[in-house]
């Protein structure tokens, strides 16, 4: 649930603090599936405002490893399902 100090515009939780979720969820799913990496790329894409206040759901999941980089996906959806972002990732091994 985003407190109001993370709004971008009034309202509205500041797209910076949707991609950093996104990618750390990205991150835990790789450790959780026994790698350690770091992120090497974030590609998000916004689809609609998170406001503050209004809990999110997000998650993550492996879509393939090739050799030192493992590609990640996310979303984070409002409580009716409704998507506020999705995000790509290359997760480099370390």
């Amino acid at each position: 649930v985003p407190p109001e100090k993370y709004q971008g515009w009034q309202g509205v939780v500041h797209g910076g603090i949707i991609a950093t979720l996104l990618d750390e969820v990205m991150a835990k799913a790789a450790q959780k599936s026994g790698y350690h990496v770091v992120t090497g790329e974030l590609h998000t894409r916004f689809k609609s405002p998170a406001k503050v206040l209004e809990p999110l759901h997000l998650t993550a999941e492996l879509e393939s490893v090739k050799k030192k980089i493992i590609y990640v996906k996310a979303s984070a959806c409002r409580e009716d399902g409704t998507v506020v972002a999705e995000a790509k990732a290359k997760m480099v091994l370390i």
